[in-house]
């Protein structure tokens, strides 16, 4: 992660997966969702066409300005990332999603109670490593949003929708199976 203790930010959590290192990391099976620790990994699958999953542990709940930082790797053809702010009320889900892609994209995007709008536009960066981990972080502070992947910017966002929830994983499929693999992941929060 770009910050740490000394800046006024503190760990919430850091998670490698490796023996009880798990955190609360919700693991098991429901529909067409999994989501397990296999090999030092947490990995989401999603087996159903036209999916998408939003998972955060319990310590990551609640949070305004924060940072997630995580190792991804897609499996297949969906899309990868992190999730920041994430509420529900009722049906109404909100969050800000930010992703890569096996075709070396990333994107961004905000759901505002079940509707769904780009605020990164798709783009091909060669900061992407296909078929393999990228380290992808996702900065929230006030007002503004900070996307990189592998120690390259990808994009800086200015939207006042959303200003505090929960901080996790998000994972979307299209026409096929797909899985999305997860390591070292940690979050810091500065309130």
């Amino acid at each position: 992660p770009p910050a740490g203790e000394d800046d006024g930010m503190v760990t919430v959590l850091n998670n490698t997966f490796d023996g009880d290192d798990i955190g609360s990391w919700p693991t098991g099976q429901a529909g067409g969702l999994a989501a397990n620790i296999t090999d030092g990994r947490y990995t989401v699958e999603l087996n159903d066409a036209n999916q998408y999953a939003y998972i955060y542990p319990d310590e990551a709940v609640d949070l305004a300005d924060a940072v997630i930082a995580a190792e991804v790797q897609p499996e297949g053809n969906g899309l990868a990332g992190l999730m920041a702010r994430f509420s529900e009320n009722g049906d109404q889900r909100s969050m800000y999603v930010c992703w890569i892609n096996n075709e070396g994209k990333a994107g961004c995007s905000k759901d505002i109670n079940n509707t769904w709008s780009v605020i990164l536009q798709p783009q091909v960066s060669p900061a992407i490593k296909p078929d393999a981990y990228n380290i992808l972080v996702l900065a929230v502070e006030g007002n503004t949003l900070i996307f990189a992947v592998n120690d390259t910017e990808i994009g800086r966002i200015t939207d006042d929708a959303l200003s505090s929830g929960a901080w996790g994983v998000y994972v979307e499929n299209f026409d096929s199976a797909f899985r999305a693999h997860y390591d070292e992941i940690a979050v810091l929060s500065g309130n």
